[in-house]
C-alpha cells in the first residue's frame, strides 16, 4: 500500500482511496505500527475478505486517518507544553 502525502495546506477530499495528510515520518510510523498489529488472514491482502481492521481503515477511512494525524500532533504539542510548564514552575 502506498500513501500519498498531501502538500501542506492542500488538503482536498475526494472519493476513492484515502490520502495521507501527515508527514512522511508519520506515514512510516503508522505503517510500521500497522504491520506489527496486522491480523489479516494469510493470502487475504489485498482482497476484501480476511483483511484486518487496521488495514481496512488504512484503505477506506479518510476520517480515521485525519483523526490519527490530529491526535498525534496534539499529543506532541501538549507534551511539549507540559514539559515547559514543569521547567518554569
Amino acid at each position: 500500500m502506498t500513501m500519498r502525502v498531501a502538500e501542506e495546506g492542500g488538503v482536498v477530499y475526494h472519493p476513492g482511496p484515502p490520502s495521507w495528510h501527515g508527514t512522511q515520518q508519520e506515514s512510516d510510523d503508522l505503517l510500521r505500527i500497522a504491520a506489527s498489529n496486522c491480523t489479516c488472514q494469510e493470502g487475504a491482502w489485498p482482497g476484501a475478505t480476511g483483511v484486518c481492521d487496521i488495514h481496512r481503515m488504512l484503505r477506506e477511512d479518510q476520517r480515521a486517518l485525519d483523526g490519527l494525524v490530529f491526535a498525534r500532533r496534539i499529543a506532541e504539542r501538549l507534551s511539549r507544553e507540559e514539559q515547559l510548564g514543569q521547567t518554569v514552575a
